[in-house]
Parts: C-alpha cells; sequence; structure tokens
C-alpha cells in the first residue's frame, strides 16, 4: 500500500533490503538472545522485498497483458533461482563446516539487490508500449 502511493520506491526498496542485511548481521555476529529480533528483521526484510518486487511489476508496467507477462517470467525464473539458494548455502556449509562463509555470501548478495532495488524504483516512465 505504501509503495503504490509513492512516486518513486527507490528508498522503499533499501530500506527493506536494510531490514534483511542487519537480520543477517545479527544472525552472523548478534547474540543468540536476540535470535528472535534477528528472526523478525529478516522476515520483514524478505517480506518486504517479495511483495515490493510483485507490487513494482504492476507500477511500472504500462497495460494489463505487459503485467502479466512480466509477473509469469519473474516468479518462474525467480523462483527457480531462489530455489538454488538453500542448496547451495546447504553445500558451501557441509564443505565449511561453518556458517559463516554461507551468511557471508547473502551479505555479498544485497549489494546487487539494493542496486537493482534502487534502480526498479526510479520515477521513469513505462518503456515497453504494446
Amino acid at each position: 500500500m505504501v509503495a503504490a502511493r509513492l512516486r518513486r520506491q527507490s528508498a522503499l526498496a533499501v530500506a527493506v533490503v536494510a531490514l534483511s542485511f542487519a537480520g543477517l548481521i545479527g544472525v552472523l555476529v548478534g547474540s543468540a538472545g536476540l535470535a528472535v529480533v534477528w528472526a523478525i528483521l529478516l522476515g520483514l526484510g524478505q517480506g518486504g522485498q517479495l511483495s515490493l518486487a510483485l507490487t513494482l511489476i504492476n507500477l511500472r508496467a504500462p497495460n494489463t497483458c505487459t503485467a502479466t507477462s512480466l509477473s509469469t517470467m519473474a516468479q518462474s525464473i525467480g523462483y527457480l533461482i531462489a530455489a538454488l539458494g538453500p542448496v547451495t548455502a546447504g553445500a558451501i556449509h557441509g564443505a565449511t563446516g561453518s556458517w559463516t562463509i554461507p551468511l557471508l555470501a547473502l551479505l555479498t548478495v544485497m549489494i546487487p539487490l539494493t542496486l537493482c532495488g534502487w534502480m526498479a524504483g526510479r520515477d521513469t516512465p513505462a518503456v515497453m508500449r504494446t
């Protein structure tokens, strides 16, 4: 609801990624006694990212046909790529015996995620016209 009311969603995109980043940092170096806090931050961040991504498709598409096509492509390819995440993290953990490297890899992924969110949230007219 917030994203649809804003002309630019870039700051919102950065904010939801920052929540995930903070949660990952907490898991990596924070106190186990605050595990609930890290889980809440990760949940808010990841939920916000998914919601915002799907909202941006609708906000940026010039018509319903394009929105449907973009949504289909983003969800099918996105979920396919996302399915590799847990497998990769598990393989890294198995190879190293530690969760530090998989968590550092996730933190590294936050950098391009932030840049993509910033660019997708810019106030630009829809480019595709059908």
